[in-house]
Protein backbone atom coordinates (compact mmCIF):
# COMPACT_ATOMS: atom_id res chain seq x y z
CA UNK A 1 0.00 0.00 0.00
CA UNK A 2 1.12 3.57 -0.90
CA UNK A 3 1.75 5.98 1.54
CA UNK A 4 -0.94 7.97 0.01
CA UNK A 5 -3.18 5.53 -0.01
CA UNK A 6 -2.41 5.02 3.89
CA UNK A 7 -3.13 8.90 4.60
CA UNK A 8 -6.42 8.53 2.73
CA UNK A 9 -7.73 5.48 4.51
CA UNK A 10 -6.78 6.74 8.08
CA UNK A 11 -8.23 10.29 7.34
CA UNK A 12 -11.11 7.75 6.46
CA UNK A 13 -10.92 6.04 9.87
CA UNK A 14 -10.33 9.01 11.55
CA UNK A 15 -13.97 10.71 9.97
CA UNK A 16 -16.05 7.56 11.18
CA UNK A 17 -14.25 7.18 14.67
CA UNK A 18 -13.97 10.74 15.81
CA UNK A 19 -16.46 13.18 12.97
CA UNK A 20 -15.76 16.44 15.33
CA UNK A 21 -11.63 16.45 15.63
CA UNK A 22 -9.89 19.50 14.81
CA UNK A 23 -6.52 20.20 13.87
CA UNK A 24 -6.19 21.46 17.44
CA UNK A 25 -7.24 18.15 18.89
CA UNK A 26 -4.81 16.78 16.39
CA UNK A 27 -2.04 18.53 17.82
CA UNK A 28 -2.37 17.67 21.36
CA UNK A 29 -3.04 13.72 20.33
CA UNK A 30 0.64 14.59 18.07
CA UNK A 31 1.76 16.36 21.39
CA UNK A 32 0.90 13.33 23.68
CA UNK A 33 2.17 10.39 21.18
CA UNK A 34 5.39 12.36 21.36
CA UNK A 35 5.71 12.69 24.88
CA UNK A 36 5.13 8.83 25.03
CA UNK A 37 8.06 8.21 22.62
CA UNK A 38 9.86 10.46 24.57
CA UNK A 39 8.74 8.33 27.90
CA UNK A 40 10.33 5.05 26.33
CA UNK A 41 13.56 6.93 24.79
CA UNK A 42 14.01 8.28 28.63
CA UNK A 43 13.53 4.29 30.18
CA UNK A 44 16.44 3.12 28.17
CA UNK A 45 18.83 5.58 29.24
CA UNK A 46 17.15 6.27 32.69
CA UNK A 47 15.03 3.28 33.36
CA UNK A 48 15.07 1.10 36.08
CA UNK A 49 18.20 -0.77 38.03
CA UNK A 50 16.73 -4.05 35.39
CA UNK A 51 16.77 -2.94 32.12
CA UNK A 52 13.65 -3.39 30.60
CA UNK A 53 12.90 -3.59 26.64
CA UNK A 54 10.14 -1.02 26.14
CA UNK A 55 10.66 -1.72 22.24
CA UNK A 56 7.11 -2.66 21.91
CA UNK A 57 5.65 1.05 23.33
CA UNK A 58 8.43 2.49 21.41
CA UNK A 59 7.18 0.97 18.07
CA UNK A 60 3.56 2.12 19.35
CA UNK A 61 4.19 6.05 20.15
CA UNK A 62 6.08 6.20 16.88
CA UNK A 63 3.44 4.52 14.24
CA UNK A 64 1.14 6.28 16.42
CA UNK A 65 2.65 10.12 15.30
CA UNK A 66 3.04 8.46 11.68
CA UNK A 67 -0.81 7.94 11.72
CA UNK A 68 -1.32 12.05 13.60
CA UNK A 69 0.57 13.12 10.77
CA UNK A 70 -0.89 11.44 8.01
CA UNK A 71 -4.21 12.87 9.33
CA UNK A 72 -3.04 16.27 9.57
CA UNK A 73 -1.76 16.43 5.99
CA UNK A 74 -5.02 14.81 4.34
CA UNK A 75 -6.87 17.08 6.22
CA UNK A 76 -4.61 19.80 5.06
CA UNK A 77 -4.96 19.22 1.62
CA UNK A 78 -1.19 18.11 1.92
CA UNK A 79 1.26 14.79 0.41
CA UNK A 80 2.90 13.85 3.45
CA UNK A 81 5.44 11.87 0.65
CA UNK A 82 5.75 14.74 -0.87
CA UNK A 83 6.70 16.96 2.15
CA UNK A 84 9.13 14.21 3.28
CA UNK A 85 10.61 14.15 -0.04
CA UNK A 86 11.18 18.15 -0.04
CA UNK A 87 12.00 18.04 3.25
CA UNK A 88 15.06 15.52 3.08
CA UNK A 89 16.19 17.45 -0.34
CA UNK A 90 16.86 20.09 2.20
CA UNK A 91 18.08 18.58 5.12
CA UNK A 92 20.35 15.65 3.14
CA UNK A 93 22.62 18.91 2.20
CA UNK A 94 23.30 20.11 5.19
CA UNK A 95 26.83 20.58 7.15
CA UNK A 96 26.74 18.58 10.23
CA UNK A 97 28.36 22.20 12.08
CA UNK A 98 25.60 24.28 10.72
CA UNK A 99 22.64 23.09 13.66
CA UNK A 100 25.46 23.21 16.01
Amino acid sequence: MLLEELQEEMREWEQERFPNRTQLHRGLVLSEETGEAAHHIIKRYDGPRIPEDNTAGLRDAVGDIGIILLIICEDEGWSFEEILKETWEQVKHRRRYEHE
